[in-house]
């Protein structure tokens, strides 16, 4: 049946709107993500604060890791999002399986 199966969501990386404004919308919809995956009991990885939301968006800007219109992601950004979903994936599972065996 679906609705046994485990479900992940995330929420959307921080952004600026127009290159200058942060984007109070999408730390909105994190923060209603991570409400309702509590409410439901569905797991949850923070992108946005993963990412340092809308407060490190110019600093990840500078280091090479966002791209020139503020929303989108560079080459190396989408990698390292990547590399610490992978990481935090890994590590929430070892965590489940230490649980299990005891």
């Amino acid at each position: 049946r679906m609705s046994e199966a485990p479900i992940l969501t995330t929420t959307p990386p921080p952004s600026l709107v127009k290159r200058r404004t942060p984007n109070a919308l999408v730390e909105q919809y994190a923060n209603e993500i991570v409400r309702i995956a509590e409410d439901y009991n569905v797991a949850v990885w923070d992108l946005y604060r993963v990412l340092g939301g809308n407060e490190k968006i110019k600093e990840n800007h500078a280091n090479g890791l966002v791209a020139r219109d503020y929303i989108h992601y560079t080459k190396n950004g989408y990698e390292l999002s990547g590399a610490l979903f992978s990481e935090a994936l890994l590590e929430a599972f070892y965590h489940y399986a230490i649980n299990l065996s005891n």
